[in-house]
C-alpha cells in the first residue's frame, strides 16, 4: 500500500486501511 498523496487543502486524504 501506498502512502495517500497530499492534496491542495494540505492534508492528505485518509483511506480506511491509511493509519498516520
Amino acid at each position: 500500500m501506498t502512502q495517500p498523496r497530499a492534496t491542495r487543502g494540505g492534508s492528505p486524504p485518509a483511506p480506511s486501511w491509511w493509519r498516520p
